[in-house]
């Protein structure tokens, strides 16, 4: 059995150049390696064909349309019959590969085998960091490992059939963002019978520099994505819905704190507090976040 390897990338040639170069390592040989390019303008496509690699790599262009559509390309290219989704951020392990596809070889078309990805060795676990390992990837709650709920299908380290793909239409392009794309397809693929499990020595390296700041934007994006999903996935409505509060003194509080000037100041005060691995209390970073998160759900109002 074999599989194709699908990397969405746009603009991160260095870190796609060092993913790549890794999957050289890999124990199991069997596979192929799809690149979309989703309208990159840092030269990496130069920097790929500069690669002398053991496997085959094949590349497509396309104008910049997010990673849902960069995927969907990548599975109509894909020549074999199962499909494991990746970044150009995501080291694999020497045997990764060879751990999604044994337990394929075990089930059938409607198995999914997802993966667990942690931060790469080289990355500095600052607090904030540490705060959102636990957030982003969130598989200490997952109940149980034979049975794996929709909601954590992460296209860091997952591999599906493409029959499966194909039988549920594929990714939905109206998400641009990197952000539940990946939820709203494994939501449909569950009403198709998938059936989802947990493999924790299937392991993958995030290898991305993030700090509080810039996880301010992914907030906002995933905040514009939800909406989008809570009109496709009904029990998640409640979710996208965006409250004041009633109580004047919390008013008053959230005015004073959450404004154009005030947020910039705690954000560089967290940023440095950060950086000398001060450890906050997990509700700073949370109260700020989700404001993020809520401006996001407004802006897709």
């Amino acid at each position: 059995m074999r599989l194709s390897v699908v990397i969405p990338t746009y603009n991160r040639k260095d870190v796609l150049i060092e993913t790549l170069k890794a999957f050289s390592q890999q124990s199991y040989k069997n596979f192929e390696v799809i690149i979309v390019d989703d309208g990159s303008s840092d030269g990496t496509k130069e920097a790929i064909n500069k690669l002398n690699l053991p496997f085959k790599i094949s590349y497509f262009f396309q104008k910049n349309k997010g990673p849902a559509s960069a995927r969907n390309v990548g599975i109509k290219k894909a020549q074999e019959k199962i499909i494991f989704f990746t970044g150009d951020d995501i080291i694999p392990s020497p045997d990764l590969l060879k751990k999604h596809i044994t337990m394929h070889q075990q089930g059938n078309s409607n198995l999914v085998v997802l993966g667990y990805t942690q931060w790469a060795p080289q990355i500095k676990i600052t607090p904030f960091r540490k705060y959102i390992a636990g957030y982003h990837f969130n598989y200490s709650a997952i109940a149980d490992k034979n049975n794996v709920n929709w909601r954590y299908f992460y296209t860091s380290n997952v591999s599906v059939s493409k029959d499966l793909l194909e039988k549920i239409g594929l990714f939905d392009e109206e998400f641009i963002y990197a952000a539940y794309e990946d939820s709203e397809l494994a939501y449909r693929m569950s009403k198709q019978g998938m059936k989802m499990v947990f493999n924790k020595e299937a392991i993958a390296y995030h290898n991305h520099l993030t700090n509080f700041k810039s996880y301010q934007r992914t907030m906002i994006n995933k905040g514009k994505s939800l909406a989008i999903l809570a009109k496709k996935v009904p029990q998640l409505e409640k979710k996208s819905s965006v409250y004041e509060t009633s109580n004047p003194l919390r008013y008053f509080l959230k005015k004073i704190i959450f404004n154009n000037l005030t947020l910039p100041l705690l954000t560089a005060i967290i940023c440095f507090l950060d950086k000398i691995s001060i450890t906050l209390p997990k509700s700073f970073y949370t109260k700020i976040l989700n404001y993020y998160y809520l401006q996001g759900i407004k802006a897709s109002k």
